[in-house]
């Protein structure tokens, strides 16, 4: 059976091979030349691994995988969540752990997790996969 996962990056597209096994075989966007820039404009995880995942199975028929994750800080209101790659304006890691350094500079509370949600879009409908890893 065919999984299309919501991504170009084939590093991404091979580890979700190996954890299916070989049951699933798994493509990717550019398997089907699918270069748009999916918006994800969504404002949870969960809705932005659906926006993924639904253009997938829109553009192809193919059951879909989309995912969203991020680093979740309660004592920051959860920032920066969703905008984990691009918190600091632009994707530099070391731009966005410095700015949420600064931000709990005076919190003494460290609780934080990091969350990978996906989303399999199917003729079905929609089934979430939601993990966490607490530090």
């Amino acid at each position: 059976m065919e999984i299309l996962l919501a991504t170009h990056n084939e590093h991404k597209k091979d580890e979700i091979q190996e954890i299916l096994g070989e049951k699933y075989h798994v493509t990717s966007l550019t398997d089907y030349q699918l270069f748009d820039e999916i918006e994800e404009n969504g404002t949870t995880f969960h809705e932005n691994a659906l926006i993924k995942a639904k253009y997938c199975f829109e553009k192809t028929g193919k059951p879909s995988i989309g995912d969203d994750s991020g680093l979740v800080i309660p004592a920051l209101d959860g920032r920066p969540g969703i905008f984990s790659a691009r918190y600091a304006g632009k994707h530099d890691f070391e731009a966005n752990i410095q700015k949420v350094l600064t931000e709990m500079q005076d919190i003494e509370d460290r609780e934080a997790y990091f969350i990978t949600v996906m989303c399999l879009v199917d003729e079905t409908g929609e089934n979430y996969f939601e993990g966490r890893v607490y530090g």
